[in-house]
């Protein structure tokens, strides 16, 4: 049985270079490597779709009015709270979307909006009219995704839904033909 042939050290190492090029520089195999994901933890993302509200108070009707025009009056007396929601869940989930919505649309923006409402409001309506109007807070409706975040990896979405977030409260009114 033959033996294989050895080739010097030096001349194997020569050969080898020829045949396979000059080893690959620390940038180059990092190019051809797959990269690990560095995860930043889960992070939460809003976008406004809407605004909205939250009845506080019974509509208040008035009408029609006369050739000169008229007026309804509401009042309101008592204490409310309206918390901030999302269909995610969990109170981290409520805080982080707060926050996002704080930083983004409205710096007035809370996990819930207390207030004791104690005041009269008077509407001008237009002639032949009817006048309404109702105490609410003020909400922000978003849309909301909970991702997975990375530094060097595009993220992840884990989850979406939606959320209403409080942000002020008042009058709304409007007028109708009937």
């Amino acid at each position: 049985m033959k033996r294989p042939h050895r080739l010097p050290l030096a001349f194997a190492a020569i050969l080898g270079m020829v045949a396979t090029g000059p080893a690959a520089t620390a940038s180059e195999k990092s190019m051809d490597e797959p990269r690990a994901c560095i995860s930043l933890g889960t992070k939460f993302y809003v976008k406004r779709t809407g605004r909205g509200y939250t009845p506080v108070s019974t509509v208040y009707r008035a009408g029609p009015a006369g050739p000169g025009g008229g007026s309804v009056t509401g009042s309101a007396k008592k204490a409310i709270t309206v918390s901030a929601s999302t269909t995610l869940g969990g109170e981290l989930a409520v805080k982080s979307v707060v926050a996002e919505a704080k930083a983004k649309y409205e710096s007035t923006s809370s996990r819930s909006y207390t207030s004791e409402i104690q005041l009269s409001v008077t509407l001008k309506v237009r002639p032949g009219r009817y006048g309404h109007m109702q105490y609410v807070v003020w909400v922000n409706k978003l849309s909301v995704s909970k991702e997975l975040a990375y530094d060097n990896c595009p993220n992840k979405v884990v989850a979406t839904g939606t959320a209403r977030v409080p942000f002020g409260e008042g009058w709304r009114t409007w007028e109708t033909s009937h």
